[in-house]
């Protein structure tokens, strides 16, 4: 037996460029809630589609409500409670990508153990992030 999958992906015209996306949307956690606007006002004049939840326990539970609405998220320390965010996620899909945006700093060591797929040391501009949030999709 043959079984296909078939994604519906998006393509998007930014920058003199076509972005194939994939179907998720991004989740932005934030509990500030006028940086998680900025992020997700940026993200979608890159082309990508966000969502915002401004607590780590509220995104766990929409990933695990809808597990293949979601590419990646981006999270910021601050509004974990749960060390152990990106694991969570993960478990309940191991192919979304986990990013962290802190203002902490944090060692080569800590970041291979973290479970993250990227951290992004703040501040940053809107297009480091935009082209960050594309490299790590891939």
């Amino acid at each position: 037996m043959l079984v296909l999958e078939l994604r519906l992906l998006t393509v998007k015209y930014h920058d003199n460029q076509y972005w194939v996306l994939a179907n998720g949307a991004i989740l932005i956690v934030n509990d500030d809630p006028d940086i998680a606007e900025l992020f997700a006002a940026g993200l979608e004049n890159g082309g990508l589609k966000t969502i915002i939840c401004n607590d780590a326990l509220l995104a766990v539970e929409k990933i695990r409500s809808s597990p293949d609405q979601f590419s990646l998220v981006l999270v910021d320390r601050t509004s974990q409670q749960d060390t152990d965010f990106p694991k969570q996620v993960k478990k309940i899909n191991n192919k979304m990508k986990v990013v962290l945006a802190s203002a902490f700093s944090f060692s080569d060591v800590e970041i291979s153990h973290s479970g993250y797929d990227k951290v992004l040391q703040l501040p940053i501009t809107i297009s480091k992030l935009v082209s960050t949030v594309r490299e790590v999709l891939g």
